[in-house]
């Protein structure tokens, strides 16, 4: 941020002779910076899906995207608690380790 208020050290002064408040010019920066991480993200959103895409055709793979990892969408609905710590597992014990878990069935 700073750097880029360096470079446009000519700009700013422009704006404030013609009568634009600091406040004017920081709303300014905040709206390109939130702008071009905005554009950014969607463009590495888009890229990365791509090149995923691509992969999958080059190996003959299906492209799924599962629905709930879609923004605001929850696959189950009973799984609202999903952050619960595995020591207050629903019947009161704590899950046995994967080695353990093996060993079980």
């Amino acid at each position: 941020m700073v750097i880029s208020v360096l470079e446009r050290r000519a700009e700013i002064g422009l704006r404030r002779s013609l009568g634009a408040t600091r406040r004017h010019i920081r709303i300014q920066f905040l709206t390109e910076s939130l702008l071009l991480s905005v554009l950014g993200g969607g463009a590495g959103i888009l890229l990365g899906s791509g090149a995923t895409a691509g992969y999958a055709t080059l190996r003959d793979w299906p492209t799924v995207v599962p629905l709930g990892s879609w923004p605001g969408h929850h696959s189950n609905p009973d799984n609202r608690r999903s952050s619960r710590p595995l020591s207050r597992h629903p019947r009161g014990e704590s899950l046995p380790h994967r080695s353990a878990r093996r060993h079980l069935n």
